[in-house]
């Protein structure tokens, strides 16, 4: 059974003209005005072209941006696109995963697009070498979350950023159990890896044993509680050392 978006807040033009369609289960996008009722587009390609009137124009970021991809995903940034706004939703509307990274749940798509506004503004101001992903899986285009690796905002939230990077995982609910937060999070301590950045931090509150495990699994090591970061939040500490290979 599928559900059309009427939220009664102020919506873009690219989301009425889309009106998007999101399936019960999550798993299935598509335009209502698509006659046929595909599913949704499996690359970025084919999404650009079909959605190039609605589309905003890609940043300098964006541009420089280099691909990172998996073996059963890849990254790419998130945009501002009506699909884009609906797979936002399906993560960050979802009561039973905004209760494990934190934060405010999306009541509705007005609320998600004003939120992924935000988000993508603030990463104007991070180094080049960080942002927010969307990973989207390779065969069939679903976005089955975000990966991250920004700066951490400090005791007094987003005002000041401090200088340690973390990396992060927000997965949609139905995405849960299958992997994707180890094979996304190898991936960014990787990157990280690559582009010189000597620690890794992650944070993660205290009753969620999943993200604890999948921090484990990529070879941090637990520091205890901290509140030095999101606003002096009690959360559990990891962090990832990087040792020099040079002699």
């Amino acid at each position: 059974m599928e559900r059309t978006y009427t939220g009664d807040g102020p919506v873009h033009s690219a989301e009425l003209d889309a009106w998007l369609l999101l399936s019960e289960e999550g798993s299935h996008l598509r335009l209502a005005s698509d006659p046929d009722g595909e599913a949704l587009w499996p690359t970025c390609a084919e999404r650009a072209d079909r959605l190039a009137a609605h589309s905003c124009p890609p940043s300098a970021s964006t541009r420089r941006s280099r691909r990172m991809e998996t073996d059963r995903l890849h990254l790419r940034p998130w945009t501002l696109e009506p699909v884009d706004l609906a797979w936002a939703h399906r993560i960050y509307g979802d009561p039973e995963v905004v209760k494990t990274i934190g934060g405010i749940v999306m009541k509705d798509l007005p609320a998600t697009r004003a939120h992924m506004e935000m988000r993508l503004e603030r990463r104007r101001h991070w180094d080049q070498r960080f942002g927010a992903w969307a990973a989207e899986r390779r065969h069939d285009g679903v976005v089955v979350g975000t990966a991250l690796m920004k700066p951490l905002p400090g005791p007094d939230d987003v005002k000041t950023y401090t200088e340690d990077i973390e990396i992060g995982w927000h997965l949609a609910r139905a995405e849960w159990g299958q992997g994707y937060a180890t094979e996304l999070g190898a991936a960014l301590v990787a990157e990280a890896r690559q582009r010189q950045i000597p620690r890794l931090h992650a944070v993660v509150g205290p009753t969620n044993a999943r993200s604890v495990g999948v921090a484990e699994r990529l070879g941090f090591e637990a520091r205890g509680m901290t509140r030095a970061y999101y606003g002096g939040l009690n959360l559990l500490h990891f962090v990832l050392e990087f040792r020099s290979t040079a002699r």
